[in-house]
C-alpha cells in the first residue's frame, strides 16, 4: 500500500464553513474508473472545535493508482483539485455538527467517491445562568401547554393530549381564558407560532399541522411535513421547528416549506429533546424535554451560547398527579418580560435571567 500525501496549500474559509471555491478549477476529464482508487479518507481530528481550528483532510490510494484528478467537496461544496492534503481554518461562524466531506478521483472524466464526515463543536461550554422570580400569574392548571406566545397583555396558548388539545387566548393578569378553538380528539396539538394575523400550530404525529386567523381563531389551512411536531417559533420571516432531536428545522411561512436544518451542539456534542421554542433578542430559547432548563441557541451556528437553571420553579406551583413538567416561554419584546409556565402547571412565572458567578 503506497501513501500518497503531498502538502499544497491552507485554504481559508471567511463567509461560511466550506463556502469556498478553489481559485482555479482545473479540468476533470472523463473515463470509466472500474474500481475505486481512494481507500482511505481522514479528517484530523476528527471532532474540531471552533474557533481558529484547523482541519487536515487526506486520502490514501490504492497501490499503483494514477487518477487523473482528485477533488475535494465540504458540506456538498466543492474547494477543488487536490493531489495532496489539504488544510481548512474554521472560521468563528463556523456551523456547528457533522459535516459531509468526500474526495472524488477522475480517470477521464468520471469519477468515483470516498465519503466520510466532522463532526464541528463549540470550543467553549456554555455561559451558565439561574433565574430570579419577578411575578407569579395564575395559570389554568387543565392545559397541558406545548406553545405560549406574549401580545399585547394576553397570551396564545396551545396545550396537547388528545382530547384535551386546544388553542387559547388567556388574560396573563387574571389567567382567565378568553377564546378556545378546539382540536379534534384525533389531534395532539403542540407549538404555535403567530405571523402577522395567522397562527401555525403543529401537531405531534400527524404530520399535519393548522393555520388559524389570530383574532378570530377560525381555520384558514392546513399544511404537512414529515416527522414529529414539537416547538414552533418565528422572527418575523421565518418560522423555526423543533422534533424532539437536536435539529431545528428552518421553514418557509408561506407553504411550511423545509429551507435548511440548524444543528443544536454544546461542548459535548448534540443537545436532544429540544421543545418549546422561544425568539428571544436574535437566539432561539428551547425547553429540554424532561428537565427544568432552557438552552440559548445561536440561529447562525446552532452553537449553545447559555443554559438556564430553573429548578426553582417546581416548588412554587401545585403539584398533582397531573402536573407534568416545564414546558413553554414566552416574550414580550417592548418591556423586555419572559414569562415561562410548565404542562398544568397552576402558575405562569415572569423571570429575570442571572448569569452565575
Amino acid at each position: 500500500m503506497v501513501r500518497n500525501f503531498i502538502y499544497i496549500l491552507i485554504l481559508i474559509v471567511s463567509a461560511s464553513c466550506f463556502g469556498g471555491n478553489s481559485a482555479q478549477k482545473q479540468t476533470e476529464t472523463k473515463s470509466v474508473i472500474n474500481k475505486n482508487p481512494i481507500q482511505k479518507v481522514l479528517p484530523s481530528p476528527r471532532v474540531a472545535n471552533y474557533p481558529n481550528s484547523d482541519v487536515k483532510f487526506s486520502f490514501e490510494l490504492e497501490r499503483a493508482a494514477k487518477p487523473d484528478s482528485v477533488v475535494l467537496y465540504l458540506n456538498h461544496k466543492r474547494i477543488g483539485v487536490v493531489a495532496t492534503d489539504t488544510t481548512i481554518h474554521l472560521p468563528k461562524d463556523c456551523k456547528m455538527g457533522q459535516i459531509p466531506f468526500y474526495f472524488e478521483a477522475y480517470n477521464n472524466g468520471v469519477g468515483q467517491k470516498k465519503i466520510g464526515a466532522l463532526t464541528i463543536l463549540p470550543k467553549e461550554a456554555p455561559e451558565n445562568y439561574t433565574i430570579k422570580i419577578i411575578k407569579s400569574y395564575p395559570h389554568d392548571e387543565n392545559s397541558y401547554t406545548q406553545g405560549l406566545i406574549y401580545k399585547d397583555g394576553k397570551l396564545f396558548e396551545s396545550t396537547g393530549l388528545n382530547g384535551e388539545s386546544r388553542l387559547l387566548l388567556t388574560d396573563v393578569e387574571s389567567g382567565k381564558i378568553l377564546k378556545t378553538k378546539e382540536l379534534s380528539f384525533e389531534f395532539f396539538g403542540e407549538g404555535i407560532a403567530l405571523t402577522d394575523d395567522k397562527i401555525f400550530m403543529l401537531t405531534w404525529e400527524n404530520n399535519k399541522g393548522f393555520i388559524f386567523n389570530a383574532e378570530t381563531f377560525d381555520k384558514t389551512g392546513e399544511f404537512n411535513y414529515d416527522g414529529e411536531g414539537w416547538g414552533l417559533t418565528t422572527d418575523g420571516k421565518k418560522l423555526y421547528q423543533s422534533d424532539g432531536s437536536n435539529r431545528i428545522t428552518v421553514r418557509s411561512t408561506e407553504n411550511f416549506k423545509r429551507e435548511s436544518v440548524i444543528q443544536v451542539f454544546d461542548n459535548n456534542g448534540p443537545v436532544i429533546y429540544l421543545n418549546e421554542l422561544e425568539w428571544i433578542e436574535n437566539e432561539i430559547w428551547a425547553n429540554v424535554y424532561l428537565s427544568n432548563k432552557i438552552v440559548r441557541i445561536d440561529p447562525n451556528t446552532g452553537k449553545v451560547n447559555g443554559v438556564i437553571d430553573l429548578d426553582i420553579l417546581t416548588s412554587k406551583i401545585r403539584i398533582t398527579e397531573e402536573t407534568d413538567v416545564m414546558n413553554g416561554i414566552a416574550y414580550d419584546p417592548q418591556t423586555k418580560r419572559i414569562f415561562v409556565t410548565g404542562k398544568k402547571w397552576n402558575k405562569l412565572f415572569q423571570i429575570e435571567v442571572v448569569k452565575q458567578k
